[in-house]
């Protein structure tokens, strides 16, 4: 049977084997507590039509978020309040910014991000356009806003 590649991206993001500490020093790895680590993977959908389906997610530490570009345009994912400063290892299109902080890359289309949450509590973001232009419909193009919502 032929696997498609979100169905392989998510089986290798639910083998998460450390946990990433972020310092003014830099990152470190880190074993997790046997349990901790939970392999839940959710998926945000983007478009230009019909934005982020679903807009606010609930999950538990240890789950994955993967953002699938569904557009036919550039995004990035901007967390907007509180940022995201540990993740499981494996982030795809994020790296750690100098201030030690889990930022997106540019995401192209038909293309992912993918980011597990450790911490608990809220994660607002927003997903930019990178060619700020106008929707199918004429009018202009918004960031679309988005929250994480991580409970124990």
């Amino acid at each position: 049977m032929k696997q498609s590649i979100f169905t392989r991206l998510a089986a290798g993001l639910v083998m998460v084997t450390a946990v990433f500490f972020s310092t003014s020093a830099g990152i470190r790895a880190q074993e997790p507590p046997a349990g901790e680590v939970q392999s839940k993977v959710t998926y945000v959908s983007i478009t230009q039509l019909f934005g982020l389906k679903p807009d606010t997610l609930v999950i538990q530490p240890g789950g994955t978020v993967i953002w699938l570009n569904q557009s036919s345009d550039d995004i990035e994912v901007v967390f907007t309040a509180r940022q995201v400063a540990l993740s499981c290892v494996n982030p795809t299109n994020f790296h750690v910014s100098g201030d030690g902080f889990f930022v997106s890359n540019t995401i192209q289309p038909k293309a992912v991000a993918s980011l597990c949450f450790i911490e608990s509590g809220g994660f607002d973001y927003v997903v930019t356009w990178k060619n700020a232009g106008k929707n199918p419909d004429g009018t202009p193009r918004k960031p679309l806003a988005g929250r994480i919502i991580v409970e124990d």
